[in-house]
């Protein structure tokens, strides 16, 4: 993966751009940064198995890691909290969400959709890829974003863990 690649390069969506939220397969990845991301995430794959929590060094991508959250699945997919949350997801939402669950800090509705969302990725055990604006977070629908989360396997077979990487446009980039 090249340095220039993630340092350099981010996503050019139009902040005119209105979709509230898109799902995708990683196919469909446009943000050179989220697609470094998923070229790491696939190099970390054995034989076809899901990467481990453990097989991730966030040092070896570290040009990646402020655009990047990492989920505990919690209950088999009930709730998931957030066990690291990069800089540039709290220059986002405006706060760090580390240890916090989507009902901590998303309206009932958005919270909803992202538990739906992130089980849809548990369940299948597959990466997917969302792209849309944050109109679903105070009035931020002029930021656009991509991204992507992945399935983690822990100690066991099953995903307890899910990795995600957003590109985000915010308007005084």
């Amino acid at each position: 993966m090249s340095d220039n690649l993630v340092a350099n390069n981010h996503m050019s969506l139009s902040p005119r751009t209105k979709t509230y939220l898109k799902i995708e397969g990683p196919e469909a990845i446009t943000s050179p940064r989220v697609q470094a991301f998923y070229d790491y995430w696939l190099s970390r794959q054995v034989d076809g198995a899901l990467p481990r929590w453990s097989d991730i060094d966030l040092v070896e991508i570290y040009r990646l890691a402020p655009f990047i959250a990492v989920k505990d699945v919690l209950d088999g997919d009930q709730d998931f909290c957030n066990r690291y949350w990069g800089t540039s997801l709290v220059k986002a939402y405006d706060f760090d969400a580390t240890g916090r669950t989507f009902a901590d800090y998303l309206d009932q509705k958005s919270a909803a959709e992202g538990l739906a969302f992130h089980r849809a990725v548990v369940e299948a055990a597959q990466p997917r890829k969302s792209s849309g604006t944050m109109e679903f977070w105070k009035s931020k629908d002029y930021i656009s974003f991509e991204g992507i989360v992945c399935p983690l396997r822990g100690d066991n077979e099953g995903v307890e863990f899910l990795i995600s990487c957003y590109d985000f446009n915010f308007p005084d980039e």
